[in-house]
């Protein structure tokens, strides 16, 4: 949900270069799968049900993947999607109106609708970042996140979720599997991060081995995290945004 490729665009992508498998993992949506799995049949490539889920953590911006999702237990992540894209709305429309205050002249319509005039499941930072980088607003990414996004009134604005206890109970209820998001942004040292993400919880390496076997590796790498085992076994994850931020 970051982007703005449509699930066919992604596998088309994932395709030409020759991946064997691809994880959908839309912030808080499970709407694209259904498409993808249509376009990906008997083709070469392996499609994991995912998502990406906003959880309240304190003092950080927390999210967690939910990966493998089986087909059957989708419509439980479906009832989910439909109250975050509720919550979402009211946001969308609280920043919208905001940005009208301090002089942009910016509509629900600009940002809910893609460049094909199909409305968007979902609206997030990314794409009020576009459209005023179009209308000239801003000349870069950064000035909309410093000058706007990380100061009053925007980032006034609270973002009410679950827990990330509650999400990972979600998810491990579905036959899921629970992985920490990005944690180079949750600006917490390695310890504090095996020591406070629940990772008694998370990731399928720790099913299999104890917390003080499971080492985080490759934290400085952005979007990057791979977890390793003694075994060697590991579970690695790269993010691409679409313009390095929510």
């Amino acid at each position: 949900a970051d982007g703005f490729l449509n699930p066919k665009e992604l596998l088309d992508l994932a395709l030409k270069t020759k991946l064997e498998a691809l994880a959908l993992t839309d912030h808080d949506a499970v709407s694209g799968l259904e498409e993808l799995h249509k376009f990906a049949k008997n083709k070469k490539i392996e499609i994991i049900n995912g998502a990406e889920l906003s959880v309240y953590y304190p003092n950080t911006d927390m999210e967690i993947l939910a990966l493998n999702i089986p087909n059957k237990s989708l419509n439980a992540f479906k009832e989910y999607q439909n109250n975050e894209l509720n919550r979402r709305k009211k946001i969308t429309n609280r920043r919208i109106h905001l940005l009208q205050l301090a002089g942009f002249d910016i509509t629900y319509e600009d940002v809910a609708f893609d460049t094909n005039k199909i409305e968007r499941t979902q609206i997030r930072r990314p794409h009020f970042v576009d459209v005023l980088l179009k209308k000239g607003y801003i000349k870069t990414v950064d000035e909309m996140f410093e000058k706007y996004f990380n100061q009053p009134p925007l980032s006034k604005i609270k973002k009410t979720c679950l827990t990330a206890e509650e999400v990972i109970k979600i998810i491990k209820k579905a036959n899921g599997i629970a992985v920490l998001a990005h944690p180079q942004k949750l600006k917490l040292s390695d310890s504090e991060l095996v020591e406070k993400t629940f990772l008694d919880n998370m990731l399928y390496t720790i099913d299999k081995y104890p917390k003080s076997q499971v080492t985080p590796t490759n934290m400085g790498d952005v979007g990057t995290m791979t977890w390793s085992a003694p075994d060697g076994a590991a579970v690695n994850r790269f993010h691409n945004y679409f313009v390095g931020q929510e």
